[in-house]
């Protein structure tokens, strides 16, 4: 009796175990970063070893009832929800965060609602503060350990003005003679105020095609002959495939938009 009594609460007791794990998953439904649990059950059997009827294998040993084996973490990609603040972040994949935790012990989480504290550090809800390798120069040494990252606050960063650009695009061989193609670029000056540059390609008679700038609507000055762009075009000349002849590169001056 005693026997089949134990084998009940054991049932009861796995089974309080998963409706466990099941409402800690629904409490958290709406929790950053959580990672739902699924429960396993394994069958306990009895410590003594079995007496086999007539030699066919089975015996008279009865099981113990059940008992929680494992609860499993679900590592599979979560939905990313659009961030409330630039702070918020979301990882797509495999990682982790490392954060420190304010014992000094170190975590790791999938949470990416950061946000920075009185000191500038970057933290999450708890306090921890989220580490990283710094950059030297945009490139992270092989010699760079993890570190708790600080933003500081209030400082404002030297401007740089724009050094250079690409421009890719096509011109129509097919375009009627005067036909204009305009490409934007935005730039800096050494204020590090924004520029707006537009390049404007005209198709010529002999096959080639002038290209005037203008910064901000003046014309911008340009590496021809240190003149204002309008009056003296850059010529662009292409071979028979297409493909530019020259020049292949130009400079303009943002500091020196010229003004009429």
């Amino acid at each position: 009796m005693a026997f089949s009594f134990n084998t009940s609460l054991a049932g009861l007791n796995a089974n309080s175990n998963a409706l466990s794990v099941i409402g800690n998953n629904i409490a958290n439904a709406n929790t950053i970063g959580f990672r739902s649990g699924k429960i396993t059950f394994m069958d306990v059997f009895s410590n003594a070893a079995g007496v086999r009827l007539n030699g066919s294998g089975n015996t008279r040993q009865i099981g113990n009832g059940v008992q929680t084996a494992a609860v499993h973490t679900n590592f599979s990609q979560g939905n990313i929800n659009e961030a409330t603040s630039p702070l918020h972040v979301a990882i797509q994949g495999d990682g982790f965060f490392p954060v420190q935790n304010t014992d000094g012990t170190a975590a790791y989480t999938r949470a990416g609602d950061f946000s920075v504290n009185k000191d500038g550090f970057l933290v999450n809800p708890s306090g921890a503060q989220v580490q990283g390798y710094l950059a030297d120069r945009g490139q992270i040494p092989d010699s760079a350990v993890l570190t708790s990252l600080q933003i500081p606050i209030g400082e404002t960063l030297p401007p740089q003005a724009t050094t250079e650009g690409t421009l890719r695009m096509n011109l129509d061989v097919d375009s009627l003679t005067g036909a204009t193609f305009v490409s934007t670029m935005q730039v800096y000056d050494t204020r590090g105020t924004a520029r707006k540059l537009d390049m404007t390609f005209e198709r010529q008679a002999d096959g080639t095609f002038h290209m005037t700038s203008e910064l901000d609507g003046n014309p911008a000055l340009n590496a021809v002959n240190g003149n204002p762009a309008d009056a003296t075009p850059v010529v662009f000349d292409f071979d028979a495939n297409g493909d530019l002849v020259g020049p292949t590169s130009l400079v303009i001056e943002p500091d020196q938009a010229f003004i009429p």
